[in-house]
């Protein structure tokens, strides 16, 4: 197999059967914003180059101060569009970027054939449709990794990967372990991005700079390596 020059650093860390592995990876991402787009980044460049992007927003001037995905130049374009260009070039002959201009709904996580997907990831805000993805992953055995609150924080070195049993301060959080226990789902089996830094603000718009929302999309794009990298072929 032959690896792009750009690849050379990624091949030192984990070798070439890590390498194929990742390269070999199929990710669905749900939510192009200061999360989903650094973990978009992140994955992408370390080699993935299958991917489902799911997201009906438009660039907009307030997301530029954190949504590293994006330029000026980007604004009033659809999300997944612009990230579509931005990859294009890290593109293999083989990889693929399906693109779902659209939000998703609690009633639609079905129609995304998702179990053809190594990793689900969710980087969304709105609590039906997070709830009906993780209900949907976890009843279909697909591995699936969760953002909670990264607004209102500013420490990326409080972000950590964890169970959702095991979260705290985080009002998205509570909210969370609320909804998927009256699902009977088990909370212990859904992985999450989590700060433990308790919110310093609060408001109706969630406030942010790009520090903690950053780390979690790095947190994330981690998380689904580990589940890559222990796949067995």
């Amino acid at each position: 197999m032959t690896y792009p020059d750009w690849s050379e650093r990624t091949l030192g860390l984990i070798g070439e059967e890590g390498l194929r592995k990742i390269q070999a990876g199929r990710i669905a991402i749900f939510g192009l914003g200061g999360v989903g787009g650094t973990c978009f980044i992140c994955l992408l460049r370390t080699g993935v180059s299958t991917f489902l992007l799911v997201d009906g927003d438009e660039v907009s001037p307030h997301n530029l101060n954190r949504q590293i995905l994006f330029s000026p130049l980007d604004i009033g374009r659809k999300k997944v569009e612009a990230a579509f260009d931005y990859a294009k070039p890290f593109l293999s002959a083989s990889g693929q970027i399906d693109l779902a201009p659209s939000y998703l709904e609690p009633e639609t996580v079905k129609d995304y054939s998702l179990e053809r997907f190594d990793v689900v990831i969710d980087c969304i805000d709105d609590v039906k449709a997070k709830v009906a993805l993780a209900e949907y992953c976890q009843k279909n055995n697909i591995p699936f990794l969760m953002c909670l609150g990264m607004g209102n924080r500013m420490d990326p070195s409080q972000v950590e990967l964890t169970t959702l049993d095991k979260t705290s301060t985080c009002p998205l959080a509570r909210k969370m372990r609320s909804e998927l226990r009256k699902r009977g789902l088990d909370l212990s089996r859904v992985t999450v991005a989590f700060s433990q830094e308790p919110p310093l603000c609060s408001g109706p718009v969630p406030a942010s700079v790009m520090t903690v929302p950053s780390a979690a999309g790095l947190t994330l794009a981690y998380g689904a390596m580990k589940i890559l990298l222990s796949k067995k072929y």
